[in-house]
């Protein structure tokens, strides 16, 4: 079965496991222009957030690079284009003449709504989609579905409720129209939708202790062998990666306090040092920056994990979470 594969934030070809099970397996990353400019946060009327800041965008591109460099290294290619991506992959696919579109779930309410659309973009041109979750704590699969099951995973010795009834189990969870036709397909889609996650804790310690009962840790993908991935692709153009200066263009020109209250010195002040800091990382090889992301993840598991304040998820100086 051949296979598209649209990166977001898996920026990976280790671990990855879209890069399984499919041959030949083509690579996409798209930008997406709604992502790096200023838009409605629906907390207050009037007050833009955006999804890629600068900072994060040059890690973005840096990352984007890499993988393309490393799947050169496999006489692949990392095909880019700039637009919505409910527009360009269905079009790509036909394109490409591929079975299936495979993609990671983002967490968040405008990428769950998006991924939602492209599965029926998808469904009305025959192409199957397959879906997974590799960014979260843990992989949906692995987690309960049930509100009764949280409940007994979370609280094992807790007892039946004051009047002596056992809770009740909580019905199951509806699929969409979406989930029902793939579940019928041969497709996998990983079911992100609210439903799912009814009666998950909604305290840390609660979740980590009901998630680690319900199953262990999933073993790692490792790298896609070299004859899984596509190497003719039909006279389509490989696309250019954009610079810094281009991605980050709307926020410069974004009217004063319409960026979370932020005044126009203080957004032109973070633009300015994401350029700044680019230019140093460019000295950086692009094969090594994969390498150098998984040493710095495993460094920080081994060395200062274990030290973290829960409260403040704050090790010093050691690139915590903490803003």
């Amino acid at each position: 079965m051949s296979r598209l594969i649209w990166h977001r934030r898996d920026l990976r070809l280790h671990d990855n496991e879209l890069y399984t099970d499919a041959s030949p397996i083509f690579s996409l990353f798209i930008f997406d222009p709604a992502e790096f400019s200023p838009r409605p946060t629906g907390i207050q009327h009037g007050v833009n957030g955006v999804t890629h800041g600068p900072h994060f965008t040059r890690h973005l591109l840096r990352a984007v690079e890499s993988l393309r460099s490393n799947l050169r290294k496999l006489d692949g290619e990392l095909l880019i284009r700039h637009g919505n991506p409910l527009e360009i992959i269905p079009k790509l696919a036909r394109d490409l003449n591929v079975d299936e579109v495979a993609y990671n779930e983002v967490p968040g309410y405008y990428e769950y709504q998006q991924s939602e659309e492209l599965k029926l973009s998808l469904r009305s041109k025959n192409i199957h989609a397959y879906t997974t979750s590799s960014l979260t704590l843990a992989h949906p699969d692995d987690l309960p579905n049930l509100q009764c099951s949280w409940e007994s995973l979370t609280r094992p010795k807790e007892k039946k409720t004051k009047n002596g009834k056992s809770r009740k189990k909580s019905p199951q969870n509806k699929v969409n129209e979406v989930e029902d036709y793939y579940f019928e397909t041969k497709s996998k889609i990983t079911d992100v939708s609210p439903s799912r996650f009814q009666g998950m804790p909604s305290i840390m310690g609660d979740f980590r202790r009901a998630s680690r009962a319900a199953g262990p840790v999933r073993r790692l993908a490792g790298m896609p062998s070299e004859s899984l991935i596509a190497k003719a692709f039909c006279g389509i153009e490989s696309g250019e990666i954009p610079s810094l200066e281009d991605l980050i263009l709307p926020l410069t020109s974004a009217p004063s306090g319409s960026i979370l209250g932020l005044p126009s010195a203080l957004i032109s002040h973070i633009v300015q040092s994401s350029i700044d800091r680019n230019s140093e990382m460019q000295q950086q090889s692009l094969s090594d920056y994969e390498d150098h992301a998984m040493q710095h993840l495993e460094d920080f598991v081994t060395k200062y994990a274990a030290l973290a304040d829960r409260s403040l998820a704050d090790v010093s100086e050691n690139d915590s979470s903490k803003l």
